[in-house]
């Protein structure tokens, strides 16, 4: 148990840098791929936390990418006893009409 991630960590930065990771790494993927003949993707497993979301500028990412793959199994869990809920609900429950962790919101 590491109690979760230090928010010191990182920069305002971050999100830009990860867009030029990206734009690099489909490059060379590239280049890797006009020498071997093969094909290779690229793929990245993302936050499914708008906060996390709102940081990124996916929209110019996803240009250098073959799948972005949301992480929606983590909504709701054991760190939140307060509210619970269908981990990946794909409607917000009649309990709580306004629940914005669905999949279709």
């Amino acid at each position: 148990g590491g109690k979760g991630a230090n928010p010191n960590l990182g920069s305002p930065q971050d999100g830009e840098t990860y867009v030029l990771l990206m734009k690099e790494l489909w490059a060379m993927l590239d280049q890797l791929s006009a020498e071997t003949g093969r094909k290779y993707e690229l793929t990245s497993a993302i936050s499914a936390g708008k906060d996390k979301i709102d940081k990124v500028a996916y929209n110019v990412a996803q240009n250098s990418m073959d799948h972005i793959f949301l992480m929606s199994y983590d909504f709701y869990g054991a760190f939140d006893l307060k509210n619970l809920g269908h981990q990946t609900a794909l409607n917000a429950p009649a309990w709580k009409p306004d629940t914005a962790y669905t999949t279709v919101n």
